[in-house]
């Protein structure tokens, strides 16, 4: 084990030496994360952090479930009394003598203890046969349900993650070249929605809207198309890479930011003339670069 953690250590001053951190890759590699293990993980501990005895708010915001029979693990989608207008009216109505000021800090209490669990807090409340008809639909399209479920919900962790990006985008609205803003908004969009995380993919949509008028107005467009391809082949490459690594999610995400290296040296060696994203060139440049620096790590852990 001390073999692979300094054979990681390694891989990651490496990493640094070759690469420059700025606040839009730093947003990438942390929304990348976050479709790993690695959040449910945290998540876990928030609660665990977190977690008090049922004060009157909580038991308000959880009385819908039994007006509306939601007794399922899913039942904050549903029972409304956990959508931000849902849960403060259920923080009102829970004592006959509180004032304004109790009734706020019970609110934020009891609604930041759900926010800090694995099942976070719905956008707003669903329907559930509704649900289950589109869940249906999507079902027939290859879409699971549970990601569905995942995707009109959040929890603290996307919050920080979809802050990330925001706080990336906006260090490079005015300044970044059009190609690299290209990338980051291609990066959060592959993070987010493999994620399922409502807040950043939001922010991703629209940093995707702005590389492609920004293209459009500078000619760019083709360039914008590529630096979209290696966005997401970066951010594909750290989520793959830390998923079928086992040992812990930070193991996976050690693995995870050497795979994502990787295509950046990929990218790096290659002029625009080349063939980037012929399958048979692909193989015959990225298999040397998997063989150095992953299969080792792979072996170690054995």
């Amino acid at each position: 084990m001390q073999r692979l953690f300094d054979a990681i250590r390694q891989q990651s001053e490496n990493l640094s030496a070759n690469t420059r951190w700025s606040a839009s890759q730093v947003a990438q590699f942390l929304n990348a994360s976050l479709a790993t293990d690695a959040a449910f993980k945290v998540d876990q501990h928030l609660r665990d952090i977190f977690e008090t005895s049922a004060t009157a708010y909580d038991k308000a915001m959880d009385y819908g479930r039994h007006l509306m029979n939601e007794f399922g693990g899913d039942h904050r989608l549903f029972d409304g009394g956990h959508s931000v207008s849902g849960a403060w009216e259920a923080a009102k109505s829970a004592l006959p003598d509180d004032t304004l000021g109790e009734e706020a800090m019970g609110f934020l209490e009891a609604y930041w203890k759900d926010l800090v669990t694995p099942m976070g807090m719905p956008i707003t409340t669903l329907n559930r046969e509704s649900f289950e008809t589109v869940a249906k639909m999507a079902s027939n399209l290859g879409i699971e349900k549970e990601w569905l479920m995942d995707v009109v919900s959040f929890t603290a962790t996307e919050s920080v993650g979809a802050f990330a990006a925001v706080l990336g985008a906006s260090m490079n609205w005015g300044r970044a070249e059009t190609e690299e803003f290209a990338k980051l908004a291609a990066g959060l969009t592959t993070s987010a929605a493999l994620a399922a995380n409502p807040l950043a993919l939001t922010v991703a949509l629209l940093l995707v809207a702005r590389s492609v008028h920004n293209g459009r107005k500078e000619n760019k467009l083709k360039k914008v198309l590529r630096s979209f391809g290696w966005g997401a082949a970066k951010s594909g490459a750290f989520i793959g890479a830390a998923s079928i690594v086992g040992g812990g999610a930070w193991i996976g995400i050690g693995c995870g930011l050497m795979a994502a290296f990787i295509v950046h040296k990929y990218e790096n060696r290659v002029s625009e003339s080349d063939d980037k994203y012929d399958p048979d060139h692909m193989a015959k440049v990225m298999t040397p670069l998997l063989q150095s620096s992953v299969i080792p790590l792979l072996e170690l852990k054995r």
